[in-house]
């Protein structure tokens, strides 16, 4: 799914972004709805910055890499903007960085 720089910052629906492609917030909105719907843990990793920067957070009990702690729950790091990036493989911009964790429900 291509990455599409918007012009503004508008979070879409996840159907939206399937059909017209989406940025950071977007693909990493879709995602973790889909991964929600397949009974997975998920939340929102939010960083501060110009720009910001979101990705999604996964629990995964038997995994390793970088991850984000929120009320007990290990949120692993997962990259949606490109190919390549596996669970817990986090860009080194964001590396050693906070982020606001927004549990998905």
């Amino acid at each position: 799914m291509p990455y599409i720089s918007e012009k503004g910052e508008y979070p879409k629906y996840p159907v939206e972004t399937l059909v017209e492609g989406g940025d950071c917030e977007d693909k990493s909105i879709l995602l973790a709805a889909i991964l929600r719907a397949m009974g997975y843990r998920t939340a929102l990793l939010v960083f501060s910055g110009n720009p910001g920067h979101i990705a999604v957070g996964v629990e995964c009990p038997d995994c390793w890499g970088s991850y984000y702690y929120k009320d007990g729950v290990k949120y692993f790091y997962l990259e949606t903007t490109d190919f390549g990036w596996s669970l817990g493989e986090i860009p080194l911009e964001y590396l050693g960085k906070s982020a606001l964790v927004y549990a998905v429900s």
